[in-house]
């Protein structure tokens, strides 16, 4: 199973009610993954396209889209704000980071915040957050609260990218015996000319630009009703002076909760990875060496170095004597290192087992504290 199924199965096991799938309750078309999945999916690639390292997420509801937000490998900073304080609350532990991810550490930071608040208010903590996410949000929202809050996040926030998904009312015929609109919540629901009419108007007057789209297929004989969701894809074309720079003391949201996720804290240049390669090998060779009671020093082969797959794909022959060159005593020909076995007289290896031992074991007693907190 790869990392994108992965995610999804645990993000489909983790939404055990499955009640923000509500076209699946309508009759009509079925979609595998749920439809619900296939929007966070969608939100993810979109995120991951673009490197985005910050974003926020308005109306989050029970956060079930952290599962695959978080898989994107360039975002440092993940916002999840619903105007539902108790629901938020109920969520805490959701942001946790879970066992393998203290195991398997991301490769940058991550922190996540729960921030209960309106998304027509601006606040502090998101001025220069660089992608905003509305997923099923818009259709929940009068006229005049979508208004504001369509003046916060496209001129106040004004991030590089805005991602915008809402029903799509002409696939509604597809639901039989239908009326209404899909939730009981829903204040509209617009057909695709609604929606791009409302996309261009945001672009002329915001300085954006669009891609509109759509999540969920149609059966083959209806395309012509669209997707089942569409989406716009906002990326800045302009940007333009804004006053959120004066606003940016002001925190107006409540923060709920805020975690950092444990992540490699160093990433190894080329040299260090080249060093602990050429030493793993040098030990391997040396401790050989003092088993059979050879010479007090051995010469090995630079060649033989270029062997070891890692060393012979990551670096090139050239790099390789540059590095010897600093590092080792090379014969006179620079074809062979000559190493003194006296540095790598054993130690009692029960010792090296016992220093092991001691760091795995902190490791997990920090993981279970973790846990212990979870239950609590």
């Amino acid at each position: 199973m790869d990392g994108d199924q992965k995610e999804t199965k645990e993000c489909i096991k983790n939404d055990r009610k499955q009640h923000m799938e509500e076209e699946r309750c309508l009759g009509g078309p079925r979609f595998c993954p749920p439809l619900y999945i296939q929007r966070y999916g969608f939100v993810r690639k979109i995120l991951d396209q673009h490197k985005i390292k910050s974003v926020v997420d308005f109306g989050c509801a029970e956060c079930k889209i952290l599962t695959l937000m978080k898989a994107v490998e360039s975002l440092e900073t993940i916002s999840l704000v619903d105007i539902n304080e108790n629901l938020l609350r109920s969520c805490q532990n959701v942001i946790r980071p879970k066992l393998d991810e203290f195991l398997h550490r991301r490769s940058n930071p991550l922190r996540i915040q729960l921030l209960a608040g309106s998304a027509a208010m601006l606040d502090g903590r998101l001025i220069d957050v660089e992608a905003v996410t509305l997923i099923e949000i818009i259709e929940h929202l009068t006229d005049d609260v979508l208004e504001g809050v369509t003046v916060n996040i496209f001129q106040n926030i004004h991030p590089l990218l805005i991602i915008v998904t809402t029903p799509n009312s002409d696939f509604n015929v597809l639901f039989p015996g239908f009326e209404g609109f899909r939730h009981w919540d829903h204040k509209f629901e617009w057909s695709r000319c609604q929606f791009e009419t409302w996309c261009n108007e945001i672009c002329k007057k915001y300085g954006y630009k669009v891609d509109i789209t759509g999540i969920g297929d149609p059966p083959d004989d209806f395309h012509s009703v669209g997707y089942c969701s569409q989406v716009a894809i906002f990326t800045v074309a302009l940007t333009t002076p804004s006053e959120k720079k004066q606003k940016s003391l002001q925190l107006c949201y409540k923060m709920i909760s805020e975690i950092d996720y444990p992540y490699k804290e160093k990433k190894l240049t080329v040299e260090e990875e080249l060093d602990i390669e050429v030493k793993y090998y040098v030990r391997q060779q040396c401790l050989q060496a003092l088993k059979d009671q050879a010479e007090d020093s051995i010469v090995i082969s630079a060649d033989e170095l270029l062997k070891i797959k890692k060393v012979g794909t990551l670096f090139s022959p050239n790099q390789i004597r540059d590095y010897l060159e600093r590092n080792y005593n090379l014969t006179e020909n620079a074809c062979n290192i000559t190493v003194d076995l006296k540095q790598f007289i054993c130690v009692d290896d029960d010792d090296d087992d016992n220093d092991f031992d001691d760091e795995v074991n902190a490791d997990v007693e920090g993981i279970c504290e973790q846990e212990e907190d979870d239950w609590d």
